[in-house]
């Protein structure tokens, strides 16, 4: 995979990345130019489209969002388990899980149930474009983001910061 990468980063023309620390692990394999992320003006917190979308989801009020996907570098068992943590503590946030979450789903769900926080789970899948934009400008409270791999988080902190959303690592 290595070599296939070295590879392909030589023969183009150009290589563009999100963040310093992606151009880091790239720069020694070709030139790298970074541009950071910008975000639609979908993304700005709007309180009406808000509402309709929380009505539309069946979300309550006051929940933490986590994006994830199959991709194990998302980490999202620390999110549940962070979950467990909030609820033996006497809190019962609710968890909005969202993202193409399909081999890991039931490992978390089944890890959820163990934990004993089952119920604070809502699985919303897979959303783009106004969405997922509402998704973030709903989830007023707070954004887990535990990523393994920086360059990943990088996006999910940005879209957050725009909404006017905390983020957690």
């Amino acid at each position: 995979t290595l070599a296939l990468f070295t590879f392909s980063m030589r023969r183009a023309a150009a290589v563009l990345v999100a963040s310093n620390a992606t151009a880091a692990d790239v720069e020694r394999h070709a030139r790298v130019d970074v541009v950071h992320a910008g975000v639609s003006a979908a993304f700005h917190p709007d309180g009406a489209r808000a509402t309709a979308a929380q009505e539309r989801l069946g979300l309550p009020n006051g929940w933490l969002l986590h994006l994830a996907s199959d991709d194990p570098r998302d980490n999202s068992e620390v999110v549940i388990e962070a979950l467990a943590r909030a609820a033996a503590a006497g809190a019962r946030p609710a968890l909005v899980l969202g993202g193409p979450i399909r081999a890991l789903l039931d490992p978390l769900l089944a890890l959820a149930r163990e934990r004993g926080v089952d119920s604070q789970v809502r699985m919303v899948g897979f959303a783009t474009g106004q969405e997922l934009a509402d998704l973030y400008g709903l989830s007023q409270d707070l954004q887990l983001v535990p990523l393994k791999a920086e360059r990943q988080a990088v996006d999910h902190r940005v879209v957050g910061a725009v909404c006017g959303l905390p983020g957690v690592d």
